[in-house]
């Protein structure tokens, strides 16, 4: 039953690894719930704001170009570089009609969607 105890241990300690490597890339990046597209067009939301105190957190990451930007210049320049694969999509239709046929592809393909997603149609 010895074998049983190491193979247990082993497979933690890959899984551990696992977890510090995921906290690691995600503590590399600025925070995903910040991410826009379009940066020099930020999206106006509904119920969350961006107050000017957000940006007064933003991290100069120990560089000194960066730590001579004002607060929301370094936030564009992080997300530029951590993000710069992102793109923004501009869909013909108005919103509803977007929403209403990314949650039919979503269907098609066996996604779930979550209610909270449905409510904000």
């Amino acid at each position: 039953m010895g074998w049983l105890n190491i193979v247990s241990f082993i497979a933690a300690l890959l899984f551990s690894a696992f977890l510090l490597a995921q906290n690691s890339t995600a503590r590399s990046v600025p925070a995903i719930h910040e991410v826009t597209t379009d940066l020099d067009d930020l999206p106006r939301f509904g119920a969350l704001e961006v107050l000017p105190d957000n940006l007064d957190t933003i991290p100069d990451n120990g560089r000194a170009a960066l730590a001579a930007m004002d607060p929301e210049s370094r936030w564009k320049a992080l997300h530029r570089q951590a993000y710069g694969d992102l793109a923004t999509l501009r869909v013909p239709t108005g919103v509803v009609q977007a929403v209403e046929r990314a949650a039919a592809l979503a269907g098609k393909r066996g996604w779930d969607i979550s209610p909270g997603c449905a409510a904000s149609r």
